[in-house]
């Protein structure tokens, strides 16, 4: 650090010394002397023994002299700046497509099912980087969403023997998703675009299928499960942005690796979500 038109440095040195197998540390602490010669004023003389050598102490000192000793006011102030953060509410809609891959679940594997539309509801946490200006930001949100899918699959053998199955298959989840975001200001208005992680959670499901097999002239009904899932999956994420003042909306992509629990069935889901955020 430095003081004075001609940017006097503030001498301030520590030494390790080791002597006879002990160790010392000297220190040359030239900068308080400095600064009360260069301050000149009893209201901050009595504070300058025990001055530390940070930024924050001597601004500090430097602030109280202009308040008491000085009738001219400092021209700029530098104040350090903290991690900031902005919360908020969200709700929107979600597109989501699912496709499965594997054998043993032709109802599932063979068929192109329609995109499910649900809504989506959540809270959100941001954390502002300092010193970027306010562009650089980790976004945090827990959002629920769900989809579900319906349908009828049909394998025939021969006209008298054939098996007709309905399934409806839909998963809520809690979702965790963070995000870097770099977010342009200009004025009241922002533009940004973010990526990270969603992690998702299981909290209900609706999960069945009924197979009805017709041969010849017996009828035998089975009900089970039409996929046995796990309660976590994980997705990657990307989305731009757009807003003014405490309003913003969102168009984002989520590709996650759904909730199967089989080895012989691979799931995936695919998300377009359309989000309307408040910032409190």
């Amino acid at each position: 650090m430095y003081i004075g038109p001609e940017h006097e440095l503030l001498v301030y040195h520590k030494y390790k010394i080791i002597k006879e197998n002990q160790n010392r540390i000297a220190t040359v602490d030239r900068y308080r002397q400095q600064i009360k010669a260069y301050l000149d004023c009893e209201s901050v003389a009595n504070r300058v023994p025990n001055l530390r050598y940070s930024n924050k102490e001597i601004s500090r000192l430097f602030e109280l002299y202009y308040d008491k000793c000085s009738t001219t006011k400092p021209k700029v102030i530098t104040k350090r700046e903290g991690l900031g953060f902005e919360s908020g509410a969200l709700a929107g809609v979600t597109f989501s497509k699912l496709s499965f891959k594997g054998y043993h679940f032709e109802y599932l594997t063979e068929r192109q099912h329609t995109t499910s539309v649900r809504p989506t509801v959540g809270l959100f946490l941001n954390i502002v980087i300092p010193r970027t200006n306010k562009n650089l930001i980790v976004a945090n949100e827990l959002t629920y969403s769900s989809y579900q899918i319906s349908d009828r699959y049909q394998t025939n053998v021969n006209p008298e023997n054939f098996t007709i199955t309905d399934f409806t298959f839909g998963l809520s989840h809690l979702r965790l998703n963070n995000l870097i975001r770099y977010r342009i200001t200009r004025g009241n208005a922002f533009l940004y675009g973010n990526v990270g992680i969603s992690n998702g959670f299981v909290v209900s499901e609706n999960n069945r299928y009924v197979a009805t097999t017709h041969f010849y002239t017996d009828v035998h009904v089975d009900e089970d499960k039409a996929l046995a899932t796990r309660k976590h999956d994980q997705g990657f994420v990307i989305g731009i942005g757009a807003g003014i003042r405490k309003l913003g909306f969102e168009a984002r992509f989520e590709n996650s690796n759904g909730n199967s629990d089989y080895f012989s069935v691979t799931s995936n889901v695919k998300r377009v979500a359309l989000h309307v955020y408040y910032r409190f």
